[in-house]
């Protein structure tokens, strides 16, 4: 089998997965998300990625570069290790990008809002309910303290303290309600701003991913490669369609911005496949930036998220286990098996 047969096909199930996919959370009103489930096939998936990029892509990318640099001995050229140097390289990058940029894009979309919360928000109603116990205390003791020392003035003082508690209560219901409304206001542009971060962000992994099947010319490995960015594009899809429904965003732009992330991931293909017949040097820049690119998604992308959270941590590491048994497999059986491709 030819490796152009698998791109074509994996060009054609990806934006059908991931299409349909992604429309599921967004059109039926009974969906309910499978947090479980796809905690335990991120995990898996995280495996997957982990343990090709280990396997098959940085070696590839050393292969690719010694090969250049026994063209260049002749001049003399030093050895550096620029492969891995590219690999360093783009995990900083994305990590810039994905953890860094879009957090600080968050805040500046947030930093015009007149209420700054920088806590519990129940803590700051508290508080405020607690100043005004204190100055009901207050007021209450200087009643008591004017009855004791002004009889002939006593219901005088009584009506002005009375209407200054009352004036007290309606500012802070009024400083209450404006924190509330400040919060849910804050809470919404947050929501809203979130899932424009994160086409953003998948769709610059997204690239990089389509480029490792675009470059592969050895089918079993270009298969291995579809497989695993299938897998982890079913759960980013889910991910992604589920944070434009709890935004609110309209159903039309929800789904047009579905159907660019399934056309980026092609493209992503395309462009690897377009830049596949190149020399040792430009192939060892390709595949050592597909290399950073699945190793940041294994691990700070899905790895660390998975297991930062406390549900089913045996049954994921178990997923991720049998995924790298898998990839180690296959490697066995590309070598030894079918050793003429």
């Amino acid at each position: 089998m030819q490796s152009w047969i698998i791109k074509l096909i994996s060009i054609f199930i990806m934006f059908i997965m991931i299409f349909i996919t992604g429309n599921i959370p967004l059109r039926l009103k009974s969906y309910k998300e499978n947090t479980r489930l796809i905690s335990i096939l991120s995990a898996f998936t995280g495996g997957l990625f982990l343990s090709i990029g280990i396997f098959y892509l940085i070696p590839e990318s050393q292969v690719f570069y010694l090969d250049f640099y026994q063209q260049q001995i002749e001049i003399f050229m030093k050895y550096y290790p620029w492969s891995f140097f590219i690999i360093v390289t783009t995990f900083s990058l994305l990590l810039f990008l994905d953890k860094v940029l879009t957090i600080v894009a968050s805040q500046q979309n947030n930093k015009g809002q007149k209420y700054t919360y920088n806590g519990n928000f129940e803590n700051d109603v508290n508080q405020e309910q607690q100043n005004f116990e204190n100055k009901m205390t207050n007021n209450n003791g200087q009643i008591n303290q004017q009855q004791n020392n002004q009889n002939t003035n006593k219901n005088i003082v009584e009506t002005t303290q009375q209407q200054e508690v009352f004036s007290q209560k309606q500012n802070m219901d009024q400083n209450i309600e404006q924190k509330i409304i400040q919060e849910i206001k804050k809470q919404d542009s947050q929501k809203n701003f979130k899932p424009y971060l994160l086409q953003i962000a998948f769709g610059i992994t997204a690239i990089l991913e389509g480029l490792a099947i675009g470059l592969e010319k050895d089918w079993v490995k270009c298969l291995i490669l579809a497989a695993a960015v299938l897998c982890h594009k079913c759960t980013e899809i889910l991910t992604f369609a589920n944070s434009l429904k709890k935004a609110n965003i309209n159903l039309k732009v929800a789904t047009i911005m579905v159907i660019i992330q399934a056309i980026i991931n092609i493209i992503g293909i395309g462009i690897g496949w377009g830049v596949s017949n190149q020399g040792y040097l430009e192939m060892c820049i390709y595949t050592s930036i597909t290399s950073g690119a699945f190793i940041y998604v294994a691990t700070l992308e899905i790895l660390v998220d998975e297991f930062s959270n406390k549900g089913s941590k045996i049954l994921k590491f178990l997923f991720f286990i049998i995924a790298i048994v898998i990839v180690s497999v296959l490697w066995f059986f590309e070598e030894e098996v079918m050793p003429n491709y």
